[in-house]
């Protein structure tokens, strides 16, 4: 039976892999969004553990409390600003980005850092 730290890393592979396919197609709102999703997964195992942290119960509150959460490197915030941040008109975010990757940095962030 899977632990339900192997579930969430699992999921969020997925969803990188779909954030990944997305990119190859040049759908950036789709990896955005897929990036989003991958880092929920793993989040919210990490808040299981940490549950003086009220996050809400979504990709987007669970990032902006990331992005604000002065605990935590600048690195790790940096990446969580840039997939909240809102598109323009153009579908722009302003930043050179690669959601995936930010993604990357923040799971790898809360599966080193777990406890």
């Amino acid at each position: 039976m899977l632990r339900v730290k192997e579930i969430a890393i699992m999921k969020a592979e997925s969803e990188l892999d779909n954030g990944i396919k997305a990119l190859n197609i040049g759908n950036i709102g789709k990896a955005r969004v897929c990036a989003r999703r991958a880092c929920f997964e793993v989040i919210n195992f990490w808040l299981q553990d940490h549950k003086e942290f009220k996050w809400g119960n979504n990709a987007i509150s669970f990032l902006e409390a990331v992005r604000d959460e002065n605990s935590f490197p600048i690195e790790i915030r940096e990446a969580a600003k840039r997939l909240t941040v809102k598109v323009d008109q153009n579908f722009s975010t302003g930043f050179k980005e690669n959601p995936v990757d930010d993604a990357k940095t923040i799971i790898q962030y809360f599966l080193t850092y777990y406890k």
